[in-house]
């Protein structure tokens, strides 16, 4: 289910994925302090709480119809 990219593209994807990971590696850190100044720590652990409900939730319709939104994953040999 992880095969997304056609394989021409995987390096453009991978490129950009990394990308967005160094981005976020950068940022989130002076986000997060500044909530963790700004905001008490009871409501900073709420909305946490409400962002992994959120996630979970985003999550449900694939879990529930797994096959009819993916085709099955592309299996390749690999030469040894």
């Amino acid at each position: 289910m992880t095969k997304i990219a056609a394989p021409k593209r995987v390096a453009d994807y991978m490129s950009v994925h990394t990308f967005l990971n160094g981005v976020r590696s950068a940022v989130a850190p002076f986000i997060a302090f500044s909530f963790v100044e700004g905001l008490p720590i009871r409501w900073l652990g709420w909305i946490c709480a409400g962002l992994i409900v959120l996630a979970t939730l985003i999550l449900i319709p694939d879990m529930r119809f797994p096959a009819r939104k993916h085709p099955a994953p592309l299996i390749e040999e690999v030469p040894d």
